[in-house]
Formats: structure tokens, sequence, C-alpha cells
């Protein structure tokens, strides 16, 4: 495992919102074999899908 911190584009797939943010990200032995994995975000306290190549991590936000 590995922890960084990165500044990504978050972009919410519902409402069509994004925001760029710096955050702590864990990344499994498993997320760096690929370019788009799911790793763990501490600031929102979920895994969620990044995508490597544009720096993007897309977000369910719908209630």
């Amino acid at each position: 495992m590995k922890t960084r911190t990165i500044t990504a584009k978050f972009r919410y797939c519902n409402s069509g919102r994004e925001e760029e943010e710096t955050v702590n990200v864990i990344f499994s032995d498993e997320d760096d074999k690929y370019v788009i994995c799911k790793p763990y975000v501490v600031e929102k306290g979920q895994r969620l899908v990044f995508d490597k190549e544009t720096n993007e991590f897309l977000v369910n936000d719908q209630v």
C-alpha cells in the first residue's frame, strides 16, 4: 500500500459538477497495475474510481 497526496479533479457524474481538490489517497498494490483503479480517498471516507491518465476521480452524487 502506498499513501500519496495528490491534486485531482473530482467529476460528479449525475450533477455534472467538477471541482479540484488536494487529497490523501491510499493506493493498494493492485491499483498500481492499472490506469483506472479504485483507491481509498481519506477525505471522502470511501474508495472512488480514479483515472490516472486524466487525473480525475468519478463520484456518484446521486442521493
